[in-house]
């Protein structure tokens, strides 16, 4: 839409006489509203990259630090059958009534009432 009407006015299809208007009103729409509405466009268009730059920035920190974490080596070897083993493990576990909801969704929960 932005190039669209960056080509618009770059062709003069911008003008007050494309738009029907007298002869005053011609220097108004041509020598102002013009450059102020293609400066306009232009601005959106770089404040719509910079919000981008910024995100994909973020998003770049974050998958560097995911594969740090993939090709850091375990401490623990989990084939190895070394190692200190419980005799025996007893108990129950009971989850009543919870509730939850993603931070950015809270006026939704996931999950409501369950139990187990």
């Amino acid at each position: 839409q932005i190039f669209y009407g960056l080509w618009l006015a770059s062709v003069g299809a911008l003008g007050a006489a494309e738009a029907g208007c007298d002869s005053s009103s011609m220097l108004i729409m041509d020598k102002i509203m013009v450059p102020i509405i293609a400066t306009m466009m232009v601005t959106f268009l770089a404040s719509g990259h910079a919000m981008m730059a910024t995100d994909a920035k973020a998003a770049a920190k974050a998958a560097k630090e995911l594969f740090q974490r993939f090709d850091q080596a375990s401490l623990i070897d989990p084939t190895s059958a070394e190692g200190e083993r419980l005799p025996a493990v007893r108990g129950e576990i009971s989850v009543r009534d919870v509730v939850f909801a993603y931070p950015t969704a809270l006026d939704r929960p996931a999950c409501r009432g369950y139990s187990l």
